[in-house]
């Protein structure tokens, strides 16, 4: 399946689908900006994909790590209640570089 949003092509596995408005509502752990939430329902899995324009002076003073490591942050503390726990996942290509994509278990 692949899915286009806001100029991103993502590509998923046999299984998975869009998920609606009414499945998105609670999920909060993007914050603000555009997003997309993909799930298989069979295998209990969702995905979610999320982006942010950033102002020029931010982007200046913020590297691409020190925005991951915060966006991580920030998803793995909205995990914690729900028992989630984080493993190092993944290595994907993402944007044309390689990024390591961790999961929560």
């Amino acid at each position: 399946m692949e899915e286009r949003i806001g100029g991103f092509r993502l590509t998923c596995p046999e299984g998975f689908r869009r998920m609606t408005e009414e499945e998105t509502r609670g999920l909060t752990t993007l914050g603000e900006g555009p997003w997309i939430g993909l799930s298989d329902p069979e295998r209990h899995m969702i995905v979610t994909a999320g982006w942010k324009r950033l102002g020029p002076i931010v982007s200046r003073i913020l590297t691409g790590a020190d925005l991951a490591k915060n966006a991580e942050k920030r998803i793995a503390a909205s995990m914690k209640p729900y028992g989630f726990k984080r493993t190092e996942g993944v290595t994907r290509t993402v944007a044309g570089e390689r990024a390591r994509l961790p999961l929560y278990l």
